[in-house]
């Protein structure tokens, strides 16, 4: 049965219901000797939000303790974001930016950063 929000619905699900990704990787750092060593094993979280934009996000992490690297990058002590930006149709006329973010960090912690961010940036009409 198709409803009448139709493929805007459909991708609605797909962002938020289908829920974070998660991988692992290890990060590396050189010791003295230039000799790579494992110094934690961290994991990744993509998660995507709408309604707000590139800027506002990268403020919402800052104000969580991360610094800003790059146009696309902050990082603190425990962990990273990169964010890139979209433009996603919602239906026939509407629009809205889309921002990725993909969080790198100490598994113990990141889940709860996440949560952290995403109740900053959740956006509910009313």
């Amino acid at each position: 049965m198709t409803d009448r929000f139709g493929d805007a619905a459909a991708r609605w699900r797909t962002v938020f219901e289908t829920g974070p990704h998660t991988s692992r990787h290890e990060s590396h750092n050189d010791n003295a000797d230039g000799e790579a060593t494992v110094s934690s094993e961290w994991v990744t979280q993509k998660r995507s939000f709408r309604g707000i934009s590139r800027r506002l996000a990268i403020q919402y992490l800052e104000t969580l303790g991360a610094d800003r690297v790059d146009d696309d990058r902050v990082e603190a002590e425990e962990w990273a974001a990169t964010l890139s930006e979209q433009t996603v149709s919602v239906g026939p006329s509407v629009s809205l930016t889309q921002v990725d973010l993909v969080f790198e960090g100490d598994p113990e912690g990141l889940d709860a950063l996440v949560e952290r961010f995403a109740r900053k940036a959740m956006r509910a009409g009313g």
